[in-house]
């Protein structure tokens, strides 16, 4: 039902000019409605044959068009944390989830989507975020084993309990691919690999024996041996030996990811793809914004180095936004908001716009609709699962829509899916409508609008310090009780939640939303509370949604 969409792209006179400038400059495409974006972004991949990077100002928006892009080549590339404290360091999850997708990117024929940051961060040339593979009857040692994984970013733990963890005891390394659902134990034979098998993290139960272990890497910023001992006599020199030691010893350092810009032949996420397509959601503001995100950096680094917190390299990491947007040439597409970068001199117009609610209730919409029928128009409901009730409702009015799953109309009419749509968009010269589910009327069900009751005094009068609680992302925690904290000038009430290892998490009383009293099976007092930044919450999640399933 997508491909409706896509293909009235197809036959815009504006998208066909667009195909024919491409080769010969940088485009200004105007009259795209937000609706038409993810289909356009198709659109040019399939005409142009080439990968495709949709550049966003942050990661927040990355996010929000990845989500709405319907097609399985996606991939969403976060940017990294760079601190300018070398304690401060980017979560190992956040780390696993940026190398799968650089490794995805490298693997070519997708649409990325990233903000200017994740753009303009420094890497490893291509080919160095790597794959090894590890066979029963491999001759191969223990500590041969953990060394390979160290140079792939992996990082020793007592126990693993999440992604790119390692660990062992005698004969025994365990490991947990940062790609895969389930850690690995490997046995070791006289210096020969003598069985693999999965384990459950929770029971430590081993299943599924493997004649063979692919692992990818674990970090966006591998280091090798000599590029760690090099780096390793800079924190010295910086009077930084713990950190110095600490990356001898793991392959890491809080903000390892703030000496990318050290890497030998260090280059842009874009330099992946042998010959993609670029196309900027509106450059002109994101030039802006990033410029000015860019000074607030540099302001913050000297202050940094004059305490002597910060190495002095941290935002050389990025290369400037504007030396990428002046390197690409032809294969690129500017969406303009307000103003034009000068970069894209050729305007090409789709005139589409979005669409809006057409009327207050069903007799008002079902009117307009047969005038646009009678006009020759073909108009696509995506009801998002609601394709009953709405077929319904306008039945009661004199229309029918004719079921649209799987073929478009034939000639002027409504037709309807249950496929879901963010928002709609119209083309007016291809006389065809598509409405979101939200356009069909303005006024929402009183459902949709009621905000939930805040927990707030209930939950707080039921609670006592010492009980189990469990948080939606982090898990299981102990409520040591309440604190009163002043952050920016601002007085709040927090409560105060213990994971493992003594790591203590603030929430803010007026969003605890997102927390609900443990009430499973177990004593608290000794209950195994979740490792806060852990992998292995999610993972319970996951396994639980698994069995449900089955």
């Amino acid at each position: 039902m997508y491909d409706f969409i896509k293909q009235t792209l197809l036959e815009n006179k504006g998208f066909i000019s667009l195909v024919s400038d491409l080769p010969k400059g940088a485009v200004s495409a105007t009259g795209v409605a937000h609706g038409a974006v993810p289909f356009l972004l198709r659109a040019m991949r399939e005409a142009s044959g080439r990968d495709l990077f949709f550049i966003c100002d942050t990661d927040h928006a990355a996010q929000a068009a990845f989500d709405v892009y319907p097609y399985p080549d996606k991939v969403l590339l976060s940017a990294p944390v760079v601190e300018f404290h070398t304690l401060d360091m980017m979560s190992a999850d956040m780390a696993v989830r940026r190398a799968a997708a650089i490794g995805r990117i490298a693997s070519g024929d997708f649409t990325a989507f990233l903000s200017t940051e994740a753009l303009c961060y420094k890497l490893r040339p291509k080919g160095s975020l790597t794959k090894k593979t590890f066979s029963v009857g491999d001759s191969l040692t223990v500590g041969s084993f953990f060394s390979e994984l160290v140079q792939m970013g992996y990082v020793r733990a007592d126990m693993v309990e999440s992604p790119a963890q390692m660990a062992g005891r005698g004969q025994i390394a365990e490991v947990w691919p940062a790609d895969a659902a389930f850690p690995v134990r490997i046995v070791f034979a006289y210096d020969e690999i003598e069985t693999i098998r999965f384990f459950d993290p929770d029971s430590q139960r081993s299943f599924g024996s493997q004649d063979s272990l692919t692992v990818g890497t674990a970090t966006d910023l591998p280091l090798t041996a000599p590029e760690r001992e090099r780096l390793s006599r800079l924190l010295e020199k910086k009077g930084l030996s713990r950190q110095a030691t600490e990356l001898l010893e793991t392959g890491v350092f809080p903000n390892l990811s703030g000496v990318s810009s050290l890497i030998e032949n260090a280059c842009t996420i874009d330099t992946y793809s042998d010959a993609p397509l670029y196309v900027f959601h509106d450059a002109a503001h994101l030039l802006k914004e990033y410029n000015e995100r860019d000074d607030r950096r540099n302001k913050l680094l000297a202050a940094a180095i004059d305490e002597g917190s910060a190495i002095g390299c941290e935002n050389d990491c990025f290369t400037p936004l504007s030396q990428l947007i002046d390197k690409v040439g032809s294969w690129s597409v500017d969406l303009p908001s307000l103003g034009t970068h000068k970069k894209f001199r050729t305007e090409v117009n789709f005139e589409t716009r979005s669409s809006e609610s057409m009327a207050p209730d069903m007799a008002h919409l079902a009117a307009a609709l047969s005038t646009r029928t009678e006009q020759g128009w073909q108009t696509y409901i995506y009801a998002g699962g609601h394709s009953t009730a709405i077929e319904k409702a306008l039945a009661e009015n004199g229309i029918s829509p004719a079921l649209c799953d799987r073929e478009p109309l034939q000639g002027s009419g409504v037709g309807i899916t249950n496929a879901a749509l963010k928002s709609g968009v119209e083309f007016s010269a291809e006389k065809r409508l598509f409405l979101a589910d939200r356009d069909v009327v303005r006024v929402r069900r009183a459902a949709h609008k009621r905000k939930k009751t805040p927990k707030k005094d209930s939950f707080l009068a039921d609670l006592s310090p010492g009980d189990v609680v469990v948080h939606e992302i982090h898990g299981k925690g102990r409520f040591l009780g309440l604190t009163t904290m002043d952050a920016g000038g601002v007085t709040a009430e927090y409560m105060v939640i213990e994971y493992r290892g003594g790591d203590k998490l603030y929430i803010k009383t007026d969003q605890i939303e997102r927390i609900d009293k443990y009430i499973g099976p177990g004593d608290s007092d000794d209950m195994q509370l979740s490792k806060l930044g852990g992998k292995e919450w999610e993972a319970a999640k996951v396994r639980a949604r698994s069995s449900i399933k089955k």
